[in-house]
């Protein structure tokens, strides 16, 4: 359940069991972060209990505690083992439904509950609109006396007027597209050419170049090398990783604050309530009756209120409600706010020449356009290809030891000039937005950004792994690291000759593929680990239906992890991988999750439970999971989906039939169910507890 990376300080232990953080009480400042979710605190004095929230990839948490002692600062970390995904899936909910396989019964069931529920909604709507149809159709008749009044039968309080079920047509329209090479030195594409080149004495030679074309699939190239119509060496080029370095402009620094609203209000003359004081006050004017947060940037504001007896004041006059717009820092860690406007792109290649006994290997990063001469060879990146996802003009908050991806729309609270300004005069720095408090600061409406969201929101938090890039910091600036773009290489030596041929290099290969997990339609991502063992150490190309991807393989087997996007929760797909002229196949399948994103207000501090709250689900999340896994279900269970269909109609007929009161008695007969249950269980576990008792008062009679 937990492996303690590092124990500074023993007598500090923190537990993890079934997806629970329990801390223990602390002395003093501690700061504790759960992944990227920190919070700081002073002397608790009891045990805390933290859920950890499930995650499809069920991949552990990282706890780490950070405490004061005379040394500095000390931490401690934990490697905390999630709760598994399937066994918080709820009756009723909205994960349930896009999970099914989790609990196929409680699936099955809750779309049951849901019919009825909406059939029975439906024919009280149709039942009320006809009701009211009615009275307003009905004629009205002068009032006669009493004696000529026809006498009426009084209909029973329970009638129901029988009216035709409305028709239901449910339409379900499912597309999945599924739209489909080179390994280690392959069947690469390559082109040759050769340049006469002379000096000032005439003294010419012929120069050969070749051009390798890398893309994400095409790793590795290797040639031969000639001397005289004979094979002398060969020469293996890599692509290892290309970089884009973020050319920073930086627009300001910050730190991350909670929004305060302080008010008071003054009677006309007292005070700082002057002679229209409401329309000459400035936003960064210190009013002296919140001079107590004037520590905080912000801005001030005035509105008049009503005056007289009644308001507490004595003039009949307008009185001051004054307030402040305060950001109160939560936290010293400053954060420089830039911007992206230009990537500095960076070509990571491992070279390998072989002459004879001889083996040189060494690894360069390369600008492209610019030549790089490295022992016979000239190499230059002549054309690369920009990243398809849009990196251009994106905005970071980057901090020592955390960092952010900021949304397009988020809003930085407060700005400062100057690391030194954000830490010792914050309260100088300024403010960038605007609340709309209408006429009470009681009801101030403000912008709800906060770095406490960013550090929830797993697709804002540095280091970002995606399918197709990883973004971290690297000594203070952002970099984006990626595969997936393709470029050209230009050799240029005269080792080369015009006859210079491919070197292709086959051999067998084995693989041993982990079943898919993971989740669908999300930023995680699929996640499968592949080994793969080869006589010698290559990269293969893996082609299945719908993907394609790299595999180290290596004499050792080497594990590969890989992660993979898709857009379907049921897989099951065909993959070769290219090792030699006869492909090894193997089955790439698993069942994805449909994964729910926890509100972004909440922290894992503040959560109650390790899923979803079946309120967030229903009423605040807009997203629909895909329905083929619960066909899936409904086909495999199709007894017990029929039993259940069959009951919620059964129970929508009388429903019909009786009207709204069997609603009554259908509640009232559960809850009689519910309560003998109850008193049985009660009235077994008294009776169990007054045989121990006997059996105890029996046994010390004996020894007596």
């Amino acid at each position: 359940m937990m492996s303690p990376a590092i124990a500074i300080n023993n007598s500090t232990i923190i537990s993890c069991s079934n997806g629970v953080v329990n801390v223990p009480p602390l002395k003093g400042w501690f700061e504790l972060c759960i992944d990227n979710d920190c919070q700081s605190m002073n002397n608790t004095t009891r045990y805390v209990k933290y859920f950890l929230p499930i995650s499809p990839t069920e991949k552990g948490a990282q706890v780490r505690l950070r405490t004061l002692s005379s040394n500095g600062v000390q931490e401690q970390q934990w490697l905390c083992e999630r709760p598994k995904f399937c066994e918080h899936q709820y009756f009723l909910s909205k994960s349930l439904l896009g999970n099914p396989h989790c609990w196929p019964a409680g699936a099955i069931a809750s779309s049951a509950v849901l019919i009825y529920i909406i059939i029975a909604v439906v024919m009280g709507t149709i039942w009320i609109a006809v009701k009211i149809t009615n009275k307003l159709k009905s004629p009205k008749i002068a009032a006669e006396p009493e004696r000529n009044k026809p006498e009426i039968p009084t209909a029973p309080v329970c009638s129901f007027e029988l009216t035709p079920l409305p028709s239901t047509l449910l339409v379900l329209c499912t597309l999945i597209c599924l739209m489909s090479t080179t390994g280690a030195c392959q069947y690469g594409f390559m082109r040759h050419s050769a340049d006469l080149v002379c000096n000032e004495k005439n003294q010419c030679h012929l120069e050969y170049s070749r051009e390798l074309l890398f893309n994400r699939l095409q790793s590795e190239l290797c040639i031969e090398i000639l001397h005289g119509n004979r094979t002398v060496g060969s020469a293996k080029f890599t692509k290892k990783s290309i970089d884009f370095e973020c050319s920073k402009a930086t627009e300001f620094y910050t730190r991350p604050t909670k929004l305060s609203v302080y008010h008071a209000k003054r009677c006309a003359t007292a005070g700082s309530c002057n002679k229209n004081k409401c329309e000459t006050i400035k936003q960064n004017e210190t009013v002296h009756e919140l001079r107590h947060a004037s520590k905080y940037p912000g801005y001030s504001g005035c509105m008049n209120s009503c005056g007289g007896i009644f308001c507490g004041c004595g003039l009949p006059l307008p009185s001051c409600w004054f307030y402040k717009i305060a950001h109160r820092p939560v936290s010293d860690r400053i954060f420089e706010i830039v911007q992206c406007p230009h990537w500095t792109t960076t070509v990571k290649l491992e070279i390998e020449v072989t002459i004879g006994n001889r083996t040189e290997k060494v690894e360069r990063s390369f600008t492209p356009y610019m030549v790089n001469n490295i022992d016979n060879f000239n190499i230059t990146v002549i054309s690369i290809q920009r990243p398809l996802y849009s990196l251009e003009n994106k905005r970071f908050a980057i901090a020592k030891d955390k960092s952010y991806l900021l949304p397009p729309n988020f809003q930085v609270a407060v700005a400062c000039n100057t690391p030194t300004q954000a830490l010792e005069e914050f309260s100088t720095c300024s403010n960038r937005i605007q609340c709309n408090c209408g006429n009470s600061p009681r009801n101030c409406q403000c912008p709800d950004d906060s770095f406490q969201k960013l550090c929830d929101n797993p697709q804002s938090t540095l280091p970002l792994k995606t399918p197709h890039a990883n973004i971290n910091v690297r000594e203070g600036n952002i970099v984006a690291t990626s595969n997936e773009e393709e470029m050209v290489l230009r050799i240029e030596s005269k080792m080369l000759q015009d006859v210079v041929a491919e070197l292709v290099i086959n051999q067998e290969c084995g693989f041993k593929i982990s079943k898919l997990t993971g989740c669908y339609d999300c930023t995680l991502g699929a996640h499968f680990t592949a080994i793969c063992k080869s006589p010698s150490k290559a990269t293969v190309t893996v082609t299945c239906q719908s993907q394609q991807f790299l595999v180290t393989c290596g004499p050792s087997e080497e594990e590969n992890e890989i992660i993979l996007s898709f857009n379907h929760p049921i897989v099951n797909e065909q993959c070769n991988a290219h090792c030699s002229d006869r492909p090894t196949k193997f089955l790439l399948n698993g069942t994805l999750h449909y994964q729910l994103m926890k509100p972004q207000d909440v922290s894992v501090f503040e959560m109650k439970a390790h899923g979803v709250p079946l309120k967030h689900q229903w009423f605040s999340d807009i997203s629909l999971p895909n329905i083929d896994p619960y066909l899936h279900t409904i086909t495999s269970h199709w007894k017990l989906t029929l039993l259940a269909l069959g009951t919620a109609l059964g129970f929508a007929t009388l429903t019909y039939l009786g009207g709204p009161i069997v609603c009554v008695y259908i509640l009232s007969f559960a809850n009689t169910i519910l309560c003998a249950v109850t008193k049985g269980m009660w009235a077994l576990f008294l009776y169990l507890i007054g045989r121990v008792r006997a059996n105890h008062t029996n046994a010390e009679t004996a020894i007596a």
